[in-house]
């Protein structure tokens, strides 16, 4: 006994009286956090309204300094307003509404780091109210079956409907309709006037029911009513125009139609739709034809009675959509017409030339030659006329008589024609000249013409451009021209011209 006891002395001896000096170590690091949430709320599910304790725990050396809260990413404050209050590591969410579900999160900042806890979804549950971006305004004829369709949100989304008709006359409970979750459709028949006026759709579900119904409208539309005062205006070749004023809409936003129809089969020519106005713009149809223009509106309830207008276009009018036929080749046909025209006054330009540079001849060798046959008719017959008044007429009747320039030599000149030569020597005796004096006369004033009786009649001062007299002359000296017989010789321009009889 006395053994064990010693025994047991010497352990607790070496146990509780220390052997060696020992050490503490100080371990620092950035804090653990962990979110947490207060009272009986099975999978983070509360209602709406309810109050709400979120927990921001966290471990850490050295203590922590801040400590930060997030809603779905970002870092919110305190805000007693809206319900929210942040007493030091406790979020308070007071009469929580469900604008506030989402994702809850916290974090915790020492010397050593931040440390970020795992996000909380917070699920809460609300009574049905009205979804957004329905449509709240119904147009409806008279005899037609309307469906209203109501579309809420909730959760739990396991709903009941309830359907309210409203008007001045009637407030009564619908039965017709049928429901699909968080839908329903309510089919109304529209039989007479009173049968317009404010649906109402109200839902419930676990959490409650909905306090503000949605509200839905029938309004009584019809079709649109005739256009009116249509005129045809700046009807030209290249265009008509086609004004109308529009009538009542029935209620409604209304589109205005025209279609074309020829006059002469019936067939549908053009079809236009404008969902501004009754006006229409033309220039597509074949001139010299008559039209009959079909002007009608219509809403989505129907359309109106058409309004029927008869227009005639012009003749030789050739209508084309946007540019016309006639105007593509305006641009080639009037380069062609102006390489003509320039074709034109150059031509006219060489006439003139040509026959201002033949007249100056004329004029000068004319009034060489009646210079000189004036001053020896003057000499002789005291009398002078004037070269450049005489008229220069040809007849086309009068025989030639030779040409002096051209004639060779004497042999050529002995072949001519004897009725030549006399022709000249009757002239030449019946004004009073020697066959000599006549040659010489007129070889120079027609050196390089030929010499006709046309040029004697028009050149010579005794005949001053008269054929009859001239004609008269040579009749009566017919016999003189037999017994006229010389020789005639033409030396070259340069040189004396004489002749011989």
């Amino acid at each position: 006994m006395e053994s064990t006891f010693l025994a047991v002395w010497i352990i607790h001896l070496f146990v509780t009286v220390p052997w060696e000096d020992g050490l503490t170590l100080n371990v620092t690091y950035a804090p653990v956090v962990t979110l947490s949430m207060e009272g009986d709320h099975k999978n983070h599910v509360v209602y709406e309204s309810d109050d709400v304790f979120l927990n921001c725990d966290f471990q850490a050396n050295p203590r922590v300094t801040t400590v930060q809260w997030y809603f779905q990413g970002e870092e919110i404050s305190g805000d007693p307003g809206m319900g929210i209050v942040i007493s030091n590591q406790t979020l308070l969410l007071f009469d929580i509404k469900k604008e506030r579900r989402g994702l809850y999160g916290c974090d915790a900042t020492n010397m050593e780091g931040r440390g970020r806890s795992l996000d909380i979804e917070l699920k809460i549950k609300y009574k049905p109210e009205c979804a957004l971006e329905q449509q709240q305004t119904y147009h409806a004829t008279t005899g037609e079956i309307v469906e209203v369709f109501c579309h809420i949100a909730a959760d739990p989304p396991e709903v009941t409907f309830t359907w309210m008709f409203n008007n001045s006359k009637h407030h009564r409970e619908l039965l017709s309709f049928v429901s699909s979750g968080t839908h329903s459709i309510a089919k109304v028949r529209i039989e007479k006037k009173e049968d317009f006026g404010t649906l109402t759709c109200k839902a419930k579900n676990l959490v409650g029911i909905q306090e503000e119904p949605c509200r839905y409208v029938l309004v009584q539309v019809y079709p649109p009513d005739p256009v009116n005062n249509c005129t045809v205006i700046n009807s030209t070749k290249y265009d008509l125009i086609l004004h109308c004023l529009p009538g009542h809409n029935g209620g409604l936003h209304q589109d205005f139609y025209l279609e074309v129809y020829d006059s002469r089969d019936r067939s549908l020519q053009i079809n236009i739709t404008n969902d501004t106005g009754p006006v229409f713009h033309l220039a597509t149809l074949s001139s010299g034809r008559e039209f009959i223009l079909l002007v009608y509106s219509a809403n989505s309830k129907g359309q109106s009675v058409p309004v029927q207008v008869i227009a005639e276009m012009p003749v030789a009018t050739h209508w084309k959509q946007g540019p016309s036929a006639t105007s593509a080749f305006r641009p080639l046909l009037g380069g062609v017409l102006s390489f003509v025209m320039l074709l034109l006054l150059i031509l006219l330009c060489v006439v003139i030339f040509v026959h201002v540079k033949r007249s100056r001849r004329q004029k000068g060798s004319a009034r060489s030659c009646h210079t000189d046959d004036s001053q020896k008719s003057s000499s002789k017959d005291g009398a002078s006329s004037d070269p450049d008044i005489i008229p220069m007429h040809e007849d086309s009747s009068v025989t030639f008589i030779t040409s002096l320039n051209i004639l060779p030599d004497q042999e050529k000149a002995k072949q001519q024609d004897v009725s030549v030569k006399s022709s000249v020597a009757a002239l030449t005796t019946v004004v009073n000249q020697s066959p000599k004096e006549v040659v010489t006369s007129h070889r120079n004033c027609m050196k390089r013409e030929f010499l006709t009786s046309a040029s004697l009649i028009n050149h010579h001062p005794r005949f001053s451009g008269d054929a009859k007299k001239f004609n008269k002359f040579l009749t009566q000296n017919e016999e003189e021209l037999k017994n006229f017989v010389g020789e005639l010789q033409v030396i070259d321009e340069v040189t004396q011209a004489s002749t011989t009889v």
